[in-house]
């Protein structure tokens, strides 16, 4: 069965420290160093992603899939 929105925000996952990125102190700042290949590789996973927000009006319907991937063609 499929998790709620609630469900998959408390859902816990313990991850060693090991495997987190050691942070350092650059002057005043903290700084965590990233690995340029991973760095690029975001990067380049992020170009194929659209951020954005759409506002609608109060009470109306939401919006299907294939109606919104209309609306969003254009752009």
């Amino acid at each position: 069965s499929q998790k709620s929105f609630a469900q998959a925000v408390t859902n816990v996952c313990d991850i060693p420290l090991s495997q987190l990125l050691q942070a350092c102190v650059k002057g005043d700042n903290l700084a965590i160093p990233i690995p340029e290949q991973k760095y690029i590789a975001r990067i380049e996973a992020c170009k194929h992603n659209l951020h954005g927000r759409i506002i609608r009006p109060k009470g109306e319907t939401p919006l299907t899939i294939a109606t919104l991937k209309n609306k969003l063609a254009p752009i």
